[in-house]
């Protein structure tokens, strides 16, 4: 078998995002207009019929590859954004990093505190744990997404940055793409972080036991609760 022939194993495959600039270096032209034709039908610079994207009609060339356009597959372009804009694939992990971070040093926020050397102690020893969760996940071959999940939901709980001390407040996501802060909630304590346990974040289920540990945390004797949500409670002679 010829050195061309020989079969090749493919260790692995990585994907991601390319920088800006390498879009450019690829496109075929820059797009600046949603115009197609002028007045005389042809084809209008920069627009989305520019032949260097290729062309449809008879008896035009493709000003890329040369073909014409029964042969020319077509070839993309680039648009130049005024603002950013969030990749729809990323809305769902955009929030959860929003809600995990401090709004002002953007830091990981794992426990409470009011930048306090014990707070910031605390964080980086569950920083530590998490470090370690993912570690032994990765080579246990686990989904380390799940650990991601758990020490996101934990840092939603914070109402004060552990290192800055700054006021945390939940994110809404409208979609598809628009985050926004809830930045007075009328409702007491309790209400606030049992509504925060009920408003999952999407694809994950919020257990029976996520919202009684709630109530524990609130100093409340949570179970009956506990077995009302679970399903276990049955009536005694006391009720």
């Amino acid at each position: 078998m010829s050195a061309q022939g020989t079969p090749q194993e493919i260790g692995q495959i990585s994907f991601g995002l390319m920088d800006p600039e390498e879009y450019r270096e690829m496109s075929a032209t820059k797009v600046i207009t949603a115009d197609t034709y002028d007045d005389d039908g042809f084809p209008i610079d920069m627009g989305l019929m520019d032949p260097w994207l290729g062309v449809i009609d008879p008896g035009l060339e493709c000003k890329t590859c040369g073909k014409h356009s029964g042969s020319c597959n077509g070839h993309f372009g680039h648009i130049e954004l005024a603002a950013p804009v969030i990749h729809v694939g990323f809305a769902k992990l955009i929030r959860r990093l929003l809600r995990g971070t401090c709004r002002e040093c953007s830091r990981l926020t794992p426990v409470d505190g009011r930048r306090t050397a014990d707070a910031e102690q605390a964080a980086e020893e569950r920083k530590r744990h998490y470090r370690e969760e993912l570690r032994r996940a990765t080579e246990l071959g686990n989904d380390p997404s799940d650990v991601l999940k758990s020490a996101i939901r934990e840092c939603r709980k914070v109402d004060y940055c552990p290192y800055c001390g700054a006021k945390q407040f939940d994110i809404k996501h409208e979609k598809p793409t628009t985050y926004y802060e809830i930045i007075e909630v009328p409702h007491s304590n309790l209400s606030k972080r049992l509504e925060r346990a009920m408003d999952p974040e999407e694809g994950e289920a919020v257990t029976p036991d996520d919202v009684a540990g709630e109530l524990d945390d609130a100093g409340f004797d949570a179970g009956r609760i506990r077995e009302l949500l679970s399903g276990t409670y049955r009536p005694d002679r006391n009720d």
